[in-house]
């Protein structure tokens, strides 16, 4: 579930909660620009800015912020006083944007949900922040805007502006402009359902990813094995749905019970009308060349063969199916942020 989601979630329970985002960055911070987090009325908080006292000093004043109805701006520096007062010396400074939200949100949120669910491209959730007032806004791919509350001719100009110049955040004095473009979930395609499928699954789930799981064996694809995941029940390319055809966002994994299994659907995935974000199947070295020369006599080409993560994961003595998960899910991580554009080099490890 991602943040959108669990935000709509909180305004259908009636729970009041602000988000806070950090909008700015410099240095080594626990986490970069973009990184958000929702703060219940009570103090609660959902996902993570970072920890630490700068993210207990945020969530201090988005409660205050939802008593008061209003949103605002917290600097913070972790060169100085604040890193004295927390265990991460990181050394960077950043602001966070916090803005409650309310019933009158309920629209906009719905159509972020619905657009992030669809993997639709150019739509954008942007918050306006002015002088202490706020209003989010949905822009979708046409440039029609949804906003909650009534906006003025120039604060629709504003937002259509930021969102035209692709900028994450705009600011000039008493405003402030947080544009968020939204983009799907990243699509795990997992082919095979036994130990190693199962392990994976549920922890690249829980790291942000749409998670489908394919396998012939419909006894093994039951809702309380995947929860909260697809499953399809296929033995050949030819019994998939076409929307798991890939797309540029899409990472394939293969797991299946057997080397034949495993070069049909790697031959599917390096077949593909668009290449993959990723693929990799697990195995033995020996099993992998067998499976390659197979692959090159029947036409695959050696560059596309070359780009498969083969034996799949990073290397650190995995054994177990979940340790063996574990190293699959820290390299998708891995090249995850290096597509993002290396978040990794600009924050400090908590």
């Amino acid at each position: 579930m991602n943040i959108y989601e669990k935000a709509l979630g909180l305004l259908n329970e009636n729970q009041a909660f602000s988000m806070a985002e950090i909008v700015r960055q410099r240095g080594s911070t626990p986490r970069g620009k973009g990184a958000r987090m929702l703060v219940l009325a009570d103090g609660r908080i959902m996902d993570t800015i970072g920890g630490g006292g700068m993210e207990n000093q945020a969530a201090l004043q988005a409660v205050r912020l939802i008593k008061e109805g209003r949103g605002d701006l917290y600097s913070f520096d972790m060169s100085g006083g604040d890193v004295v007062r927390s265990p991460m010396i990181c050394g960077g400074q950043g602001t966070v944007l916090i803005t409650p939200f309310t019933s009158q949100d309920a629209e906009v949120l719905e159509k972020t949900c619905r657009a992030v669910a669809e993997r639709r491209q150019c739509c954008w959730l942007v918050t306006l922040l002015e002088d202490g007032e706020f209003r989010h806004a949905f822009v979708d791919e046409e440039k029609n805007l949804t906003c909650g509350q009534n906006l003025t001719s120039r604060q629709e100009k504003l937002i259509l502006d930021a969102v035209g110049s692709s900028m994450h955040s705009q600011r000039e004095e008493g405003l402030e402009i947080c544009v968020r473009p939204l983009v799907p979930n990243g699509r795990l395609l997992i082919f095979g359902a036994g130990h190693v499928g199962l392990e994976t699954a549920e922890l690249c789930r829980r790291i942000g990813f749409e998670v489908t799981v394919v396998d012939d064996r419909r006894e093994f694809l039951g809702q309380e094995r995947f929860p909260g995941m697809a499953t399809v029940a296929a033995l050949k390319p030819e019994e998939l749905p076409a929307e798991l055809a890939p797309d540029g966002d899409t990472w394939i994994l293969i797991v299946t019970r057997g080397h034949i299994l495993d070069r049909q659907w790697l031959k599917w995935a390096l077949e593909a009308e668009t290449e993959p974000a990723y693929v990799g199947m697990i195995g033995s070295r020996r099993k992998r060349e067998m499976v390659y020369g197979q692959l090159l006599a029947e036409g695959i080409s050696q560059e596309k063969i070359d780009k498969v993560r083969s034996p799949v994961g990073l290397p650190i003595g995995a054994e177990t199916p979940v340790e063996i998960a574990v190293c699959i899910a820290a390299e998708i991580i891995q090249l995850r942020s290096q597509r993002r554009g290396g978040e990794k080099q600009r924050v400090c490890p908590v």
